[in-house]
């Protein structure tokens, strides 16, 4: 199982929402995911219930870190588009141009609210069950697009996660396959 450093970064509560705070986040809900849901792995749920639970323990060390937040942790969110709250995500395809609905798998951010930009988007994160480079290929991008400072969703920090459940027991668990950031990977 991957450990991740889990110094915990300066916490200037002005700047709670960096990039540097959030990855501190999800690295924490990942170590307590894995210490504490083994059955999930161990029986090979479904990705959605994988990641469902894991929300709820993002959600719990987001609140530790700034219990004053405001944020909505929420799974399989399709909107917010165009600076409007109830439109459809939409994201227009790498390599055919077609704009398609997009639905990620989790994310962290504030409802209802409209800025100039359009909305408080912090966390975007996408999870494979046993991932692939093949099987991540059009997830990445999407984190790529939804990272993107000139791109229409502004999210601080998107996530790959690898959900893997059958990988023998040392190697079983959430980990991060890939971070982005202003629509590159780091």
């Amino acid at each position: 199982m991957e450990y991740y450093n889990l110094c915990i970064p300066n916490l200037d509560l002005a700047k709670t929402h960096t990039a540097d705070v959030l990855l501190y986040c999800v690295k924490k809900a990942i170590c307590e995911f894995n210490a504490r849901e083994t059955f999930l792995i161990e029986n090979d749920v479904g990705e959605r219930c994988i990641c469902g639970k894991f929300s709820m323990y993002l959600e719990c060390v987001i609140r530790q870190v700034d219990p004053n937040h405001e944020y909505d942790v929420d799974v399989e969110y399709d909107r917010g588009y165009d600076a409007h709250e109830n439109t459809i995500k939409r994201l227009a395809d790498e390599e055919t141009g077609n704009v398609k609905r997009i639905i990620p798998d989790l994310v962290v951010h504030k409802r209802k609210y409209t800025l100039p930009y359009g909305f408080i988007n912090l966390i975007c994160i996408e999870m494979k069950k046993n991932g692939t480079p093949s099987k991540m290929k059009s997830d990445k991008e999407r984190l790529k697009g939804l990272t993107a400072r000139n791109g229409q969703f502004g999210y601080t920090i998107g996530i790959m996660l690898n959900a893997k459940t059958n990988c023998g027991e040392s190697q079983n668990g959430i980990t991060i396959d890939a971070i982005y950031i202003d629509g590159r990977e780091h």
